[in-house]
Formats: C-alpha cells, structure tokens, sequence
C-alpha cells in the first residue's frame, strides 16, 4: 500500500509519502520512491488526514 496526496500545494499534481527513518517522513513526487506500508501503518496515518490536507494545502489523500 502505498499513500498518495492530490493537489499538493495547490499544485495539480500527485505526491507520494515516502518515510524517512523510523518517525519521519517527506513527500515525493516520484511513485517509485513512496514507501510501501502496512495497512496498519496506513491507517494510523490517515487518522490525521484532515491536519495533512490543511498542513499542505492538499485536496485530499488517500491509499492506493
């Protein structure tokens, strides 16, 4: 599973969530880079999807 955010920065575009070591992580705009999760991971981050959107300016995210 991987995560997608759409409209990253208002930007028409697709980003991808990538982790960087074991608490942090950045977004990627390339989908070979996003990190393969655990449905579990997934949902815990997408507990907070609604501060993601708002903190990036995002449209929505979602697991694909």
């Amino acid at each position: 599973m991987k995560i997608k955010m759409i409209n990253l920065y208002g930007i028409d575009d697709v980003a991808w969530y990538q982790k960087v070591g074991k608490y942090c992580f950045q977004m990627t705009w390339l989908e070979d880079q996003a990190s393969e999760l655990t449905l579990e991971e997934a949902e815990d981050i997408l507990k907070d999807k609604d501060w993601y959107c708002k903190q990036y300016n995002a449209e929505d995210m979602c697991v694909v």
